[in-house]
């Protein structure tokens, strides 16, 4: 599905992204995609809870590393 920039096509694809991690919550990868949605809508609240749950599946991963460094 092509995601324009829109806040309505993030929130759709946040929508998305949520199902997906509800149904395998061990997928650091989609963790850190509903973060990176939180952040294009300014919710750095909920974008910092999604990338610590990435981090804590994939605590080696550099860039989620670097996320929640700049989050916290």
């Amino acid at each position: 599905e092509e995601i324009d920039e829109t806040r309505e096509s993030i929130l759709a694809k946040q929508e998305e992204i949520r199902k997906v991690v509800e149904q395998f919550p061990n997928f650091s990868a989609g963790w850190f995609a509903y973060a990176v949605g939180w952040l294009q809508l300014g919710r750095n609240g909920e974008a910092l809870k999604a990338i610590q749950r990435a981090h804590a599946l994939n605590p080696n991963d550099e860039t989620v590393e670097y996320y929640l460094a700049a989050l916290s």
